[in-house]
């Protein structure tokens, strides 16, 4: 019986039994995606769009699990790639579009943004 508990001591020692950690595999998900395991991103609903943080990847479909910050668990929902933006990308598209807006808002004398300039 010694013998026994020896072996399955050498076993637990080599590491080969241990699954790698959830970090680990997430990162192996991840591969050759746009998005990296626990990235912040937008996520476009139709009407509304949701900061997320993007948990899993499904490859064969292009898909992420995302988990709406500020909501529980049970709202995480898994959406296609077309549907997530990073954080990024849209600050620098809010920042191109408010500028052009205030070059268009200047040439008809506003001074800032209104309903009632134009």
């Amino acid at each position: 019986m010694e013998h026994s508990a020896d072996q399955g001591t050498q076993q637990g020692s080599t590491g080969s039994s241990k699954k790698p950690s959830k970090r680990m595999a997430g990162e192996e998900e991840f591969k050759g995606s746009p998005f990296a395991y626990g990235e912040k991103v937008y996520c476009d609903l139709g009407e509304i769009v949701y900061e997320g943080k993007v948990e899993r990847r499904r490859a064969h479909n292009s898909s992420y699990l995302v988990h709406y910050l500020g909501w529980n668990k049970t709202w995480d929902e898994w959406l296609p790639e077309e549907k997530l933006f990073k954080i990024e990308d849209v600050d620098i598209l809010k920042q191109v579009t408010n500028s052009f807006f205030h070059r268009i808002y200047s040439l008809f004398g506003c001074r800032e943004f209104s309903n009632t300039c134009l």
